[in-house]
């Protein structure tokens, strides 16, 4: 029934009493009021060094409208920290399993919050669905978020930049908005690992951003319908 249903979901507040964590996993149903528990229970892990949560379709209530700016406690700020996914698996009610809501960018990259040890950010679809992407194809992925809500709007990629100095692998797959401005992700120097699924990439972002960005070893690119052949020839000259 319902109530079995529920409680065999995750709720995070067991984490409330463990604050020597370094490293928290979890992966699957999320209690339809984890986001609250979260945002309780995050900003105590002061020791955090990895942090990954997947929600598997499950329902969950979201932050109040007047409250959006909450989810900002789902960015732990442990200066330890080097890993954080926050991803959620996709169905026809995608947008209500979502960890993060739309436009949380402003709030979840706020100016003055530092995490200069980060070096795996992910957001939205799962890192390890790149393992995915032979056996279903570019098609299957591009129609897996595009219903996402947008997170990440105007001015996003500069806070987030300066927040993330030191990213290696970002993961914005479906969450940024057209027009967003992507200059900002050159000054990530390290970066070597990008995927970014959605009308954001068109050519000018093709032929002045991920073209400049040297160091990049995968770079995902998915649904980016604005692309022609001018951009293609720049990310492969």
């Amino acid at each position: 029934d319902e109530g079995e249903e529920e409680s065999a979901r995750l709720l995070p507040d067991f984490c409330s009493s463990m604050q020597q964590l370094r490293e928290v996993r979890m992966c699957g149903l999320l209690s339809y009021n984890a986001l609250s528990a979260l945002a309780r229970v995050l900003p105590a892990l002061s020791r955090l060094e990895s942090l990954l949560i997947t929600n598997f379709s499950a329902e969950l209530a979201p932050f109040p409208a007047s409250g959006v700016g909450g989810c900002s406690a789902l960015l732990p700020l442990s200066p330890h920290l080097t890993r954080l996914e926050l991803s959620w698996q996709h169905d026809d009610s995608m947008n209500k399993a979502a960890l993060l809501p739309a436009g949380c960018g402003q709030h979840l990259f706020a100016a003055g919050r530092r995490l200069l040890q980060l070096k795996q950010l992910v957001l939205g679809v799962q890192a390890e669905i790149s393992d995915w992407w032979d056996g279903f194809g570019g098609g299957w992925l591009a129609k897996l978020v595009s219903s996402m809500d947008h997170c990440l709007g105007e001015g996003s990629t500069t806070t987030l930049v300066s927040c993330c100095p030191a990213l290696q692998q970002l993961w914005l797959a479906g969450l940024v908005e057209p027009g967003v401005d992507m200059r900002p992700l050159l000054q990530l120097t390290a970066l070597s690992d990008l995927c970014n699924v959605s009308l954001v990439v068109n050519d000018d972002v093709a032929c002045d951003v991920l073209s400049q960005l040297s160091g990049l070893q995968l770079l995902g690119v998915f649904a980016a319908r604005e692309v022609t052949d001018r951009g293609l020839l720049a990310l492969t000259a």
